[in-house]
């Protein structure tokens, strides 16, 4: 019988992270432009302004994503726990079998 091959879940797990490790090392001279064009619109007069601003808020707007989707999910888990217990609550209770003599 042949021997199975085997790949444990953290040599995968491992491997994933390096992965992403050298995608966000790569992209890291992307990031650091952003400042460089930061300084440049801010020197661009009011048309420059109006870039940063509206910038601004698209950063904000990013941020504030994965705590509005995580707090829908939350508040949904939490409308149906409370639902389930109503329910269980309004139901008549199951008669318990007696016992005949």
């Amino acid at each position: 019988m042949p021997a199975k091959r085997h790949t444990p879940a953290f040599g995968r797990r491992t491997f994933a992270f390096a992965v992403a490790l050298a995608l966000v090392a790569l992209s890291a001279s992307a990031a650091h432009a952003c400042p460089t064009c930061g300084a440049g619109y801010s020197e661009a007069g009011e048309a420059g302004q109006k870039m940063l601003n509206g910038w601004f808020w698209s950063i904000i707007f990013m941020m504030s994503m994965p705590f509005a989707i995580v707090a829908s999910l939350g508040g949904y888990m939490y409308w149906i726990v409370r639902k389930a217990r109503r329910t269980r609550e309004t139901e008549p209770a199951a008669q318990a079998p007696t016992a005949s003599p």
